[in-house]
């Protein structure tokens, strides 16, 4: 089976909660960037251990349900949140900041030069 690539601009595999550019990507070490998809996908293996599907779709669907359920689990990198909790935590300022100012982040005013070409 093959490793998909990560984006850049995907959550980090290890688990920290950042971006991938922002984590992992160009880390000099394999270890410290491939541990938490590693640890990801023996939990993975594991789980579908026994298993069988009538179809895809049912694959996919375990699949979805199980990254769910760790995703609610708590980390002890995070101080005993989960990484749901984390994300919240680290996005809802700024998703209420833009809330109040009654725009949408994609219709955000923007900054026009003199120039004609845009």
């Amino acid at each position: 089976m093959k490793t998909p690539a990560f984006d850049r601009n995907n959550p980090c595999p290890c688990g920290s909660g950042k971006k991938f550019k922002h984590c992992c990507l160009g880390k000099g070490n394999g270890a410290a960037s491939t541990h938490g998809a590693t640890s990801a996908s023996e939990t993975l293996r594991n789980a579908l251990k026994g298993q069988q599907f009538e179809s895809l779709e049912e694959a996919q669907a375990f699949v979805t349900r199980h990254a769910q359920t760790q995703n609610q689990r708590p980390r002890d990198e995070f101080y005993g949140l989960s990484p749901e909790q984390m994300h919240r935590l680290l996005n809802q300022p700024f998703k209420s900041w833009y809330a109040s100012r009654n725009y949408p982040m994609h219709n955000r005013p923007r900054r026009f030069c003199g120039c004609s070409a845009y």
